[in-house]
């Protein structure tokens, strides 16, 4: 497995802000030092000028899918080149994923040259949909179509009222499932008849190893393992 700064220099365009009194600032040249900075978590801010802006209204909740940074990470290049990482998180509200520099550096990596994230387990793509390039979760790949998991941002609006128990805006992880076929992202949703119309050649072997496992086609985790079976085929 390949870990080289040098090659991660060539793959990532990305950029540094910082959280700590809404100052954010750039950082475009991509060399091994600003590399090597991400990986020592030392501060990257004097790479770029700082910005001030108005303090944004308190919202509850986290735009991160993850709860935590530290999570297990390995980037893989369109040349199937590795660069691991121990500390990352998926920026909902941007659509990107991020490295923790410090208490207030953010490194935001970029699309170019990444084939995918595997965090945690968990495979991430960048696709290119009817609504532009953007981060999936993968839940199934096949021959023929993949099955994605797209997250996004909801915001409940506060009350002033105490019976409420909401003073705060809150942020809210909506999911939703596609399915990536012919070039095309569609919305889909897990259900038996969707799943046996994509399965045509084998619906009888499906329903009988689902059957058998009891397995739910409405289940992502069941339909996972439904999908396992289905690529052995």
């Amino acid at each position: 497995m390949k870990t080289s700064i040098k090659l991660i220099a060539c793959l990532l365009s990305c950029f540094a802000f910082a959280q700590t009194n809404n100052s954010t600032s750039s950082l475009t040249n991509n060399t091994n030092r600003a590399l090597q900075d991400v990986s020592s978590s030392n501060n990257i801010q004097s790479y770029g000028a700082s910005v001030f802006v108005n303090p944004a209204k308190y919202i509850d909740g986290s735009i991160y899918l993850f709860k935590e940074w530290k999570n297990h990470a390995k980037i893989v290049s369109v040349d199937n080149d590795v660069f691991s990482l121990n500390n990352i998180n998926f920026n909902i509200e941007q659509q990107v994923f991020q490295s923790k520099i410090s208490e207030d550096s953010i490194f935001t990596f970029g699309f170019k040259n990444i084939s995918k994230f595997i965090v945690s387990g968990k495979t991430f793509k960048p696709i290119n949909g009817d609504k532009g390039r953007k981060i999936y979760e993968v839940i199934s790949e096949s021959k023929d179509f993949t099955i994605l998991k797209d997250f996004k941002l909801d915001i409940i609006e506060g009350s002033s009222n105490p019976m409420v128990n909401r003073k705060n805006d809150k942020y809210k992880t909506k999911e939703a499932y596609f399915i990536k076929k012919n070039n095309s992202v569609l919305p889909f949703k897990f259900k038996k008849k969707n799943f046996l119309s994509l399965l045509k050649d084998n619906n009888e072997n499906v329903v009988a190893f689902a059957k058998e496992r009891k397995l739910s086609f409405s289940n992502e985790e069941d339909a996972k393992k439904i999908m396992q079976y289905y690529n052995t085929l």
